[in-house]
């Protein structure tokens, strides 16, 4: 059984805000609709004054990972099942993003130099 109420004043403009403040998850197909939508005018914002002699920065360009080695599916069983051992671990819990990346990265070399070919990240 369901009982539904009308939302109050104060309810419903909480409801605004919140709502307004959520993204979709993914976009959806937009519906054909015969007038287009023109988009809402936000303000513009301030330009910061900028000097004859500076030259805009350039974005940096995103670096992107190289891919990772694919992992078979029989290693991917023996792992699941605990019968392939973890060679090494490490638990980057409590470390600043900086100080957990130089700490991976010093792992990882360490792991491969030794021959580990399973390790855990934590």
């Amino acid at each position: 059984m369901s009982r539904s109420r009308s939302l109050s004043d104060d309810e419903r403009a909480l409801w605004d805000t919140v709502t307004r403040a959520v993204a979709p998850l993914r976009k959806r197909k937009a519906k054909k609709s015969e007038q287009p939508t023109a988009p809402t005018a936000a303000a513009p914002l301030p330009q910061p004054a900028r000097s004859a002699n500076v030259s805009p920065a350039a974005p940096p360009k995103a670096r992107t990972p190289p891919p990772l080695a694919p992992l078979g599916r029989r290693m991917r069983s023996k792992l699941a099942r605990g019968s392939e051992p973890i060679d090494d671990r490490i638990d980057l819990h409590g470390m600043t993003q900086p100080d957990a990346h130089a700490a991976l990265a010093h792992f990882l070399r360490r792991a491969q130099a030794r021959g580990a070919r399973v390790v855990l990240v934590i």
